[in-house]
Order: structure tokens, then sequence, then C-alpha cells
């Protein structure tokens, strides 16, 4: 490691394959994660380094190891906070132990009021829950010295429910660059769904539009291709049958994946309202951005803003099918032409401007 830079302790309590193919360009430092995600791969993970590790091994590191830069996961993450809440108390006597300063970083997306969340989620105990959730997040906010947002919807609701102002902030776009797969532009006449095959992500609406768009599928020559996995695999199956004019391939390997986003002239995704969810951006949505591909999306993401502006569709979560058939209409024949979509991006990942930005306090390159 040269003079002066700044040692890094990455503990991130999930890992999924995207996260992975990030780490190369970020920062250099130890990552230990707890849990996998849906989308992970184990050989990309050891080639990275990184380790599984426990609460209380992770709690031991954050005391022992040598480091100058702590990334945890953001505050606001609730579910997660049986870790964090360790992970944070350790922070804490290890800067009364070692009288040393660390910088304590978090990558931030949540853009739902989370207390409230907790509220309509436990019906007798929530009021009481909400209350604890609300007291208890400005105090673990409180140990960060920096947090990026992902959107500013995200840095807003972290501001509403009292983030210090002692913690240094900034909203970076995750905007991608050009994926580096991209040979010359191909594409298809394909709308490409690319998620988890859970309710929240707007299946049953989206085979919904598909069977009110007929001129998509006649006279434009428009396949769906629904990819991902979960709770609905059967039911996007079978739907899929009865429909016709839709692909289905359940938990694809990454390099297919690339395939399939190369190819698709539209990415699809309906990220619909749930008690306790909010889509906070979207991984399709910019890896889509990242292929060329053209962009609907509903306005439940963070990135909605960016999207509109930058000429994508963004369409409300409650419209209906004959609405979203419009729209979808409009796009496959006048799609965003994908070496516009590609100029728009960034010369560096907003993801690694974040990571940089983390670390010194400096925005470069986005």
């Amino acid at each position: 490691m040269e003079a002066g830079t700044k040692r890094r302790l990455r503990v991130w309590d999930e890992l999924r394959t995207a996260y992975i193919e990030q780490l190369p360009y970020m920062d250099p430092g130890t990552l230990l994660y707890r849990r996998r995600n849906y989308s992970f791969d184990e050989n990309q993970a050891r080639q990275v380094g990184a380790k599984r590790a426990g609460i209380l091994r992770s709690v031991w590191a954050i005391l022992a190891q040598d480091y100058d830069i702590l990334e945890l996961n953001e505050p606001l993450w609730v579910r997660r906070w049986t870790a964090l809440l360790p992970y944070v108390l350790a922070v804490r006597v290890r800067r009364l132990l070692f009288r040393r300063p660390i910088t304590v970083v978090a990558y931030a997306m949540e853009n739902n009021d989370i207390p409230a969340a907790i509220g309509r989620m436990l019906p007798y105990a929530g009021a009481i829950a909400s209350r604890i959730a609300r007291l208890l997040f400005p105090i673990i906010a409180g140990q960060y010295s920096r947090i990026a947002f992902a959107t500013r919807e995200a840095q807003e609701n972290y501001e509403l429910l009292g983030l210090p102002s002692r913690v240094e902030r900034t909203t970076i776009w995750p905007i991608p660059t050009r994926c580096d797969c991209l040979g010359a532009l191909e594409k298809q006449p394909e709308v490409l769904f690319l998620s988890t095959l859970e309710p929240h992500k707007g299946i049953d609406l989206m085979f919904e539009l598909w069977r009110s768009s007929e001129q998509v599928r006649g006279a434009y020559g428009y396949k769906l291709r629904v990819v991902g996995k979960g709770g609905l695999e059967e039911r996007v199956v079978n739907l899929a049958a009865e429909i016709g004019d839709v692909i289905v391939e359940i938990d694809p390997p990454r390099a297919r994946v690339h395939e399939l986003l190369r190819r698709a002239k539209i990415v699809l995704l309906l990220s619909q309202p749930h008690r306790y969810w909010k889509e906070q951006v979207g991984l399709s949505l910019t890896e889509g951005l990242a292929h060329g591909c053209t962009i609907i999306a509903t306005g439940e993401t963070g990135l909605a803003p960016w999207l509109a502006d930058h000429g994508h569709a963004i369409v409300d979560a409650s419209s209906p099918p004959s609405k979203l058939a419009e729209t979808l209409r409009a796009r496959c024949e006048t799609p965003v032409d994908p070496h516009a979509v590609l100029s728009s991006l960034s010369g560096i990942d907003g993801r690694l401007v974040a990571d940089r930005w983390m670390a010194n306090g400096i925005i470069v390159g986005n």
C-alpha cells in the first residue's frame, strides 16, 4: 500500500454479484459480509477477497483491525439493526479506547419513511416500535462521519427523519458508465424485465400490460423476456405460457444477463407501493442504462427524476394497463437512441464517485 493511502474496512451485511463487479474499481480494503443476496457468485466473491463473517467476527474486526475508514451499511436499514447496532457500539468502544479518529461512512439509498412503515407492519405494537425507531435513528446515524446518497429522495428522507447536521452528506446519482461488454450495438425488439419475481415488482401489472399491447406484439414484433427468480416463479411461467410472446428465464448466469441486456431495446420495471418497501433505485434500471436501453419505470424509483430528465418514460404506479400500453407502444415505436442513452452516462460510475467521496470528501469525475 502506498504511503498516505487510507486503510479501509468494509463490513456489509449482504453481498450480491453487482457489488462484487464494482469492487475491483473501488478503493482497496478488506471486505467482510454476513449474508448472500439471491444474485451471488461464489467464485467472483473469492476473486475479490471477500470474506464471510458473522456478527461477532465483524465486531472483533472493527475493534482490532488497523484501518482509517470503516464502511457500514446505511443506518436506515432497520431490518439489519441487529447487526448494525453491535457494529456501531464497537465503533464507540474503539474511539474511547484508542482515542484516534475513525471515519465511518455509508452509501445510502433508503427513500421510505421506515419508522412509519414499521407502524403499518405491526398492528398491535406498531406505534411503540415506530417511536423507538424514530428515537434510535439519529443516535445511530450520528456515529457516521459521511453518508453518500444515491438519490435526492433518499437524502431528503434522512433529513426529515433527523439526520444530525454534523454528518457530512451529498447526493451522487448512481449513473453507470457504458458496460465493458458492449461492442457494436445490435438491439432486438425485446422488452426485458430483470428483477426478483415478487409482487412488489409489478409482475401481475406487467402481464396485464402485455395482454393489452397487441400492436407492440403484432405490428412491431416485440417479445417480452422475464428474467429473475423468486416466489412467483411458477405463476410467471404459467402466465407466460397462457399469453404467448413471453420468454421466461429463471436465474440465468451473469454472462447471460449481460447478453440479454445487450439485446433488449426496452427495460421495464413497474415497481409498486408496498406497506414497508419502496423501490430505492432498481438495479435493472442502471444496468439497462449501461447497455443503451430505453427505460420504462414507475415513479416509485428514486431514479425517476434523472430518468425523466434524460428522455426515459416514468409512469404512475397506479396507472391502468390501458394507459401503460400507450406508453409502451410509444416507446417501442420510438425508443431513445441507444447511442444517446450511452452518451448521457457518467465518465465514472456514480457508485465509484461516491466511494471516493466517502474516503476524502471530494467529488471527482461525475
